[in-house]
């Protein structure tokens, strides 16, 4: 078996740590779709979604997550490599369990996770060096509901294992899972007494955790693929909408105030929207999630708090506005800001999934005017040394 831990990155390569390679084999269907899909295949599905139906962002959805999980990271990895070849990157894939959002009323919908997580360490055994996976966690999931084989067919995970005992043993520098993955919106609340345990041994161990900060993230989106949960949506929306806002994961971060805690997508395009509109005209910004964000990772008592910037605009042009607006108001925490790209849920709110070409050219490149906000220094500090610090510490 491959040395995990003899394949870490060198010290020049640069990081996406939110990215995706899940495939549509992970995500549940209702029956008429997968039906549809059984019989025509991903295309033919695709061109439904958005023929029939309407739905742009979801057919290209489709397209992407036809492939199987490692077609979609290489796919990603020759993109940076075209794009970027005088770097080398290096991803953070995240798992996202969307199973949690449907009644598990059959053997194979209820073993999806242990699906997408079989080929995520597959996929980190054949890429040791380039990927570094992170878990996802949920209260809800108590244990493994499968075991889990390798390309060979040998046991990696055995049926059964509780999901903190799969922490404690294989996630970390230097194991097949290099962190966890939290989605609060799918259901539950981040301060819950049973992620306690688990947020106890990261801080201790020193693992790093990802939120996802949005209202909704993939839940509206992609909803009308899953089981009844176009009619339920509205309903758990309402209810947990408010699940990731920042001042509930500061609940958490006040009883384990040394977790390397990342606030996934700087909170989220609209609230980054709303946060350069009401700065710019004055407006009263202390209940927007930047804000929030912006001052938890200002706060000295949590020296290990960060905040990536995928999804935090994907359908606006105006990204010189947004890297302006965070290389003035955010100067002094530049140090906390990461680069993820949110490939390829960022196929949901655009027709690109490499939208992010555009967002790195504003930020890293092709800002306008004599003073960009973002120096050659600091894309080497958000794509390599904030990285690195919030990865490896």
């Amino acid at each position: 078996m491959v040395d995990i831990a003899a394949a870490a990155p060198p010290e020049q390569e640069f990081f996406d740590v939110h990215c995706h390679v899940f495939s549509l084999a992970h995500v549940p269907k209702n029956k008429f779709f997968q039906d549809h899909l059984d019989q025509h295949g991903a295309d033919s599905l695709a061109d439904l979604l958005r023929d029939h139906f309407g739905y742009q962002g979801l057919s290209l959805f489709v397209r992407t997550a036809a492939r199987s999980t490692e077609q979609i990271f290489l796919a990603l990895q020759e993109h940076y490599r075209q794009a970027h070849p005088r770097f080398g990157w290096r991803f953070v894939p995240l798992m996202v369990d969307l199973a949690t959002l449907v009644e598990p009323t059959s053997d194979p919908r209820a073993t999806l996770y242990e699906d997408q997580l079989e080929d995520l360490l597959r996929l980190k055994l054949r890429y040791p060096a380039l990927v570094f996976p992170f878990l996802a966690v949920d209260p809800r999931k108590r244990a493994i509901a499968r075991t889990i084989h390798d390309d060979d067919g040998n046991p990696l995970i055995d049926r059964g294992t509780p999901l903190l005992d799969v922490v404690r043993q294989h996630v970390g520098n230097g194991r097949w899972l290099h962190g966890i993955k939290v989605y609060p919106t799918f259901g539950f609340e981040i301060y819950d007494d049973g992620l306690d345990a688990i947020f106890g041994h990261c801080q201790d161990a020193g693992i790093p955790v990802t939120m996802h900060c949005g209202r909704d993230g993939a839940l509206a989106p992609t909803a009308v693929l899953f089981l009844d949960a176009v009619e339920r949506l509205p309903q758990h929306l309402m209810r947990w909408s408010d699940a990731s806002n920042p001042d509930r994961a500061a609940r958490v971060l006040n009883k384990f105030p040394r977790l390397r805690f990342n606030f996934a997508h700087f909170g989220g395009e609209a609230q980054m929207r709303e946060f350069i509109q009401r700065r710019g005209h004055g407006g009263d910004i202390r209940d927007n999630w930047v804000y929030k964000i912006a001052n938890l990772l200002r706060h000295i008592e949590y020296p290990n708090v960060y905040t990536d910037i995928s999804g935090s605009l994907f359908a606006s042009a105006d990204y010189a506005t947004w890297t302006a607006t965070i290389g003035s108001d955010f100067s002094e925490i530049k140090h906390k800001i990461l680069y993820g790209s949110d490939f390829f849920l960022s196929t949901l709110y655009s027709t690109n999934p490499f939208v992010y070409d555009e967002i790195r050219r504003s930020l890293f490149y092709d800002v306008p005017g004599d003073h960009p906000p973002f120096s050659a220094g600091d894309v080497i500090q958000l794509a390599r040394d904030n990285a690195r610090a919030f990865l490896f510490g």
